[in-house]
């Protein structure tokens, strides 16, 4: 296919290019994962931000090189789009953006129809990554559009660096993701800090149920996966008849648990949806 990457001569992607633009969380993250995992070394990384302060620590925590935003584009193979949904049409304008890179997009919203009209490009990755890429433990879903199969394998391996990789053809999915594996992660520290601050309004040592909970919510997902049981089938196995658990769901349900989730993702959803791009 022309103008695509010849992977087959290369071993471990050890003369390949990755740009990485934008150094916040998840960028930042991205680029520790690789370089932990040798999927690419140093010195085949370049690094872009609009805040230079945050470039440069970047850089000098991963040593890693930074350059001008024409220099990332014209010389990397992969470019990872790691910006603010809301600054992509501001950076479409300001670039020339070269019409035969890989573009991997991890920006929420932006679909890959914007991506191609705003940035020209035909090769686009479309993922949606969380925050547990961080220790290699990511969810990634993700759809390519215009790469060869050597290409897409060859994506598919950074991901799985990452993580687990859920490769999808439904680009919606995608949109569901953000909601779910993408805010999932706060969502579950939101409810742990509800209960932690719940016991330890009762006198309970904050160091002691943090780390309880750390590790019986840690625990208890590890237990879910291997057994391959539905919540509703775990939750009948802790809270028996009469018991403390049943106890504090039946609370919970009384002051209208369900109806206050169900408002909290329509809400998020609707959200999701108004800023799509």
């Amino acid at each position: 296919m022309k103008g695509e990457i010849n992977f087959s001569k290369f071993t471990n992607f050890e003369t390949i290019k990755i740009g990485i633009i934008g150094c916040g969380t998840m960028g930042s993250a991205i680029l520790e994962q690789i370089l932990k995992e040798r999927v690419f070394s140093k010195n085949q990384i370049l690094i872009n931000d609009k805040d230079k302060k945050k470039e440069r620590e970047i850089s000098q925590k991963y040593k890693v090189k930074a350059s001008e935003i024409n220099e990332v584009l014209k010389q990397s193979d992969f470019i990872i789009l790691a910006i603010k949904p809301q600054d992509f049409l501001s950076f479409g304008k300001e670039v020339s953006f070269p019409k035969n890179k890989i573009v991997i997009s991890i920006m929420a919203g932006v679909e890959a129809s914007s991506i191609k009209k705003i940035l020209g490009v035909k090769k686009i990755v479309r993922a949606m990554p969380n925050l547990m890429v961080k220790i290699g433990k990511g969810v990634i879903v993700w759809k390519e559009q215009g790469l060869s199969s050597n290409e897409t394998r060859n994506v598919k391996k950074i991901f799985k660096a990452l993580g687990e990789e859920i490769r999808v053809k439904d680009e919606n999915l995608i949109s569901q993701a953000t909601l779910i594996s993408g805010c999932g992660p706060g969502y579950l520290y939101f409810f742990e800090d509800l209960l932690l601050k719940s016991f330890e309004r009762l006198g309970f040592s904050e160091k002691f149920i943090s780390k309880l909970l750390a590790g019986t919510f840690f625990g208890a997902i590890l237990y879910q996966r291997k057994e391959k049981k539905n919540p509703k089938d775990l939750i009948k196995m802790v809270a028996s008849k009469g018991g403390v658990t049943e106890k504090f769901l039946e609370t919970l349900k009384e002051k209208k648990i369900y109806e206050i989730f169900e408002q909290a993702a329509q809400s998020a959803n609707n959200h999701n949806i108004k800023r799509k791009i």
